[in-house]
């Protein structure tokens, strides 16, 4: 079986777990492909049996740019499940992710969530402190491979599990989920332009959802009314040249950060458009 793993992810955490997802998936004898969702996303799902529809944890819900994408989608009556990344609680994000996609896909087999730290500055430690080495741990790596063999029993037995929505949740949610109050969890964006090495790699690679282009001198230019607040640039940028005020100080938020730069293990949206 062919299956897909869409997913929205910032500074790699997401990318890491639809990583592991994909490896036990291979393990048991299926083939799947990774696909990070980003605003110009053009995803041809024509050739798969199956999908995993995954994102971090934003004020207790899906990245309202990444609900926004799917809905565009056609997941042509097909069978999927939802993952996510939180540092707290999942809220309704799985609720969400199901939401977005219930119109044109079939059968929703369950869903996955690890806890673990993410984007959030608070989490960031100050430089005068050795940075941990956070990752998902072995008991959630075991957790996940239970899970993949969970989806095809699911299929098998023709078991739909469908999240639970907590209203109260989706009140605070629609209220407190905006791209300009997830974008304050950062603070407005700098460019030490001493640093910067003109890689692009922050407007081409990291950044989700087009706030970065570049100027005329090659320098990167931050549109923060566009901001979804993911932190990639802040924690990403390979010579730490993207700062603000909440960040400054305090390590890059860097560890899983070869899961969105290595353009081998994710299929760029650039080469996707090119197929199109």
């Amino acid at each position: 079986m062919k299956v897909c793993l869409v997913f929205f992810s910032g500074t790699g955490t997401t990318a890491q777990l639809a990583n592991i997802l994909r490896e036990n998936l291979n393990e048991i004898g299926h083939t799947s492909d990774l696909i990070r969702i980003k605003h110009n996303s053009q995803i041809d799902l024509n050739t798969y049996d199956l999908f995993g529809i995954g994102a971090p944890v934003y004020s207790y819900r899906a990245p309202r740019m990444v609900t926004t994408i799917l809905k565009k989608l056609d997941f042509q009556r097909k069978p999927f499940f939802v993952f996510s990344t939180t540092g707290g609680q999942k809220g309704n994000t799985h609720w969400n992710l199901y939401k977005s996609i219930a119109r044109t896909a079939g059968p929703s087999l369950g869903a996955f969530s690890v806890s673990v730290t993410t984007n959030i500055r608070a989490w960031m430690p100050n430089k005068r402190r050795i940075i941990p080495n956070y990752t998902i741990s072995e008991y959630d790596k075991n957790r996940s491979y239970e899970f993949v063999h969970k989806i095809f029993h699911n299929l098998e037995y023709k078991i739909e599990e469908i999240p639970k929505q907590n209203y109260l949740l989706s009140v605070w949610t629609a209220l407190l989920s905006f791209r300009w109050q997830m974008a304050l969890t950062a603070g407005f964006k700098q460019i030490n332009r001493k640093k910067c090495t003109k890689c692009r790699i922050c407007a081409e690679v990291i950044c989700p959802s087009g706030a970065i282009t570049l100027n005329e001198k090659g320098y990167p230019v931050i549109r923060e009314r566009i901001c979804v607040g993911c932190n990639g640039c802040v924690n990403l940028c390979p010579v730490d040249a993207i700062w603000a005020l909440k960040s400054k100080n305090r390590h890059q938020y860097n560890m899983f950060s070869k899961y969105l730069l290595s353009s081998r293990k994710i299929k760029s949206n650039r080469n996707i458009s090119q197929k199109n």
